[in-house]
């Protein structure tokens, strides 16, 4: 059985008042996401640790793909934009910082959130970097391209992403 990478972008997150958590907080799908993985921040943007947020307006539902090949798509375009592996933005991420796509690049593989201004630095990589980048790219990776540049583009100013 292959796992399945869960990710989702939603267009409004809208932050709760504080609440004591309930199991509510932990549902998937349910239009209320509790933000709660500490580390990489700078892809939580525009997000508050440890809150709740109410979802609402479009969502985006990335095209299913295993964990394996998640990560094949990332390592892919690591190498299409920046020439080297992922391995080289996990060794030393201040240096790649200010670089097209590191939110998306230096995330965990399996859970967490991009905030709204991540979100929206990531659209923009993924909207301006398109005609470089993704004809690097084979064919259902171009897909999976076109697929994150719409989610990024739902999430921007005022959304999130949520990986799961």
């Amino acid at each position: 059985m292959i796992m399945s990478l869960y990710a989702a972008a939603y267009e409004v997150a809208t932050l709760t008042p504080w609440h004591e958590r309930t199991d509510d907080c932990y549902v998937d799908g349910n239009g209320h996401e509790h933000v709660w993985l500490p580390g990489h921040e700078h892809s939580r943007r525009g997000l508050f640790l440890d809150a709740c947020y109410e979802l609402s307006g479009r969502t985006h539902r990335v095209l299913p793909q295993g964990y394996g090949t998640f990560s094949d798509f990332r390592e892919a375009l690591c190498c299409a934009a920046h020439v080297v592996g992922r391995g080289a933005i996990w060794e030393d991420p201040e240096s790649w910082s200010d670089r097209p796509f590191f939110e998306f690049l230096y995330f965990p593989d399996n859970e967490g959130h991009i905030g709204p201004v991540a979100a929206a630095e990531l659209a923009t990589d993924f909207t301006t970097q398109r005609d470089q980048v993704a004809t690097r790219l084979s064919g259902d990776h171009q897909r999976y391209y076109d697929d994150w540049m719409t989610a990024f583009g739902l999430a921007a100013n005022t959304g999130l992403v949520i990986f799961g």
